[in-house]
């Protein structure tokens, strides 16, 4: 079981590999505006992302997860827009040998169009569904929460900070030891180099 559960990451990781940068992009952008727009937390690009994730522990087992995450944005009237970025994990848990999909979990914005020159701002809402298998852990929480991304972006980089909180509404059959409330923020700085290279 558990070489089947490595093949198939690696199957998806070199998929990862293919497609994580797969974008669609106008005809007459150029990789350098191309690799601009993609760094953006508020583009106006559809994109996928896969992202791996590794866990070991003292009793040498291992927590393997890759997050398949697209980036499906919808252009409004004077350059606002609608993101919504959903979330599917597949855990390869060693430690019980077993593998399946956790919870889905998504973030939706209201992206502001560029009122001030550089200026990134947009607001929004993230949360999690109960939709997991529950030999992975999941299945049972259902969780909401406010979310707000704030940056600034000029020919050299972008430096940004997206902070949410999300709270648990209903804990299933968890009770209080399903309980959540956390507050995260990811902090960003990228450096834009020549030829289309972030």
């Amino acid at each position: 079981m558990v070489q089947l559960q490595r093949l198939i990451f690696n199957a998806i990781s070199l998929g990862a590999l293919c497609l994580s940068s797969f974008a669609m992009a106008d005809k007459g952008a150029s990789a350098d505006e191309a690799a601009k727009e993609l760094a953006n937390p508020n583009t106006a690009f559809a994109s996928l992302a896969f992202k791996n994730q590794f866990k070991s522990f003292e009793d040498d087992t291992e927590l393997t997860q890759t997050l398949f995450q697209p980036v499906l944005p919808f252009l409004l009237d004077g350059g606002n827009k609608i993101i919504f970025r959903p979330a599917l994990p597949i855990v390869y848990d060693s430690r019980n040998e077993e593998s399946g999909l956790a919870d889905i979990s998504f973030d939706l914005v209201y992206a502001f169009g560029d009122t001030t020159p550089g200026t990134l701002f947009a607001l929004g809402m993230v949360g999690s569904m109960p939709t997991g298998d529950d030999k992975v852990g999941g299945g049972e929480v259902t969780a909401i929460g406010p979310s707000l991304f704030y940056g600034k972006m000029d020919k050299q980089g972008l430096i940004g900070a997206y902070t949410s909180h999300i709270q648990s509404t209903d804990e299933g059959d968890l009770g209080d030891a399903g309980k959540l409330s956390v507050t995260s923020s990811q902090l960003m700085w990228i450096n834009f180099a020549s030829g289309g290279w972030t």
